[in-house]
């Protein structure tokens, strides 16, 4: 059995998606705004905060803050319980006793309640990474 959404269809270059991606989001907080990235939360969002902290580590991506909110914060907790079905570069950071998906090492953070929420909302230039119904709060 093979899934085929859009197996018809040729797919943009991968890496070079990846890069558009967090140049993108670099010039939205250069300008000082927000990106809302309104995410599934099981499997996307997870996706998009690695390649995000990946461009952090290998500095594409420069004084950014980012926030994991919604389901998106429990459903990350479960990644380390499953080590053997992480990608490459996840695995790899949690052999090396990484939280792959809201490592300690870099300002990516869960949210933790409405008033930190606010406190987001009017404060400086951020990226928020959510299940989409959250995105409301």
């Amino acid at each position: 059995v093979l899934e085929s959404t859009y197996g018809d269809r040729l797919h943009a270059h991968r890496p070079t998606q990846e890069k558009r991606l967090v140049e993108r989001v670099q010039q939205c907080l250069d300008a000082g705004g927000h990106v809302l990235f309104p995410t599934f939360a099981l499997g996307r969002a997870q996706e998009v905060l690695i390649i995000l902290a990946e461009a952090m580590r290998r500095g594409e991506l420069r004084n950014a803050t980012i926030y994991g909110d919604g389901m998106v914060r429990s459903v990350s907790k479960v990644y380390n319980k499953f080590p053997e079905d992480l990608s490459p570069t996840a695995r790899k950071r949690w052999e090396e006793g990484i939280d792959p998906v809201f490592p300690e090492d870099l300002s990516i953070y869960r949210v933790r309640n409405n008033d930190e929420r606010e406190r987001i909302a009017r404060g400086g230039p951020a990226v928020v990474v959510s299940s989409s119904g959250m995105l409301q709060g």
